[in-house]
């Protein structure tokens, strides 16, 4: 499986944990598993990006999917939901960077940070809950 989702509802949050090969059919398919169902849009998002090594995605693709996908999330224009991209090695931050500087002319509320204890202190959730 190229993802897992995990919900933890007393924090209003959402976690993907993706798999160390990231392909379009995988994070299309996550895509559709995290807005699909039971679906709340005001349930911020972590992306956990720390076990992915391999990207094989294209520019043409990745950008707009990501927008479509925080665009139906509600961005901020719900509760404030915020999307926070965990990713420790230098590829994985990087192409979230990209995504980033791709929606930096939004008001959208996202982060791109290396460090779990810093994601966790963003979106007010105790690290110990996270897990590791």
């Amino acid at each position: 499986m190229a993802f897992v989702v995990r919900v933890i509802a007393s924090h209003r949050l959402r976690i993907i944990t993706f798999a160390e090969k990231v392909d379009e059919a995988g994070l299309i398919a996550a895509s559709n598993q995290l807005i699909g169902g039971d679906y709340d849009p005001s349930f911020d998002v972590l992306a956990d990006l720390r076990a992915t090594k391999v990207f094989t995605l294209e520019s043409a693709t990745v950008m707009p999917r990501l927008a479509e996908l925080y665009q139906v999330a509600g961005g901020d224009k719900q509760r404030g939901a915020r999307i926070v991209f965990l990713a420790t090695s230098d590829l994985a931050f990087g192409i979230a960077r990209m995504y980033g500087a791709y929606r930096e002319s939004t008001r959208d509320r996202l982060k791109v940070t290396r460090s779990l204890a810093e994601a966790a202190e963003w979106l007010g959730v105790p690290l110990e809950e996270l897990g590791e």
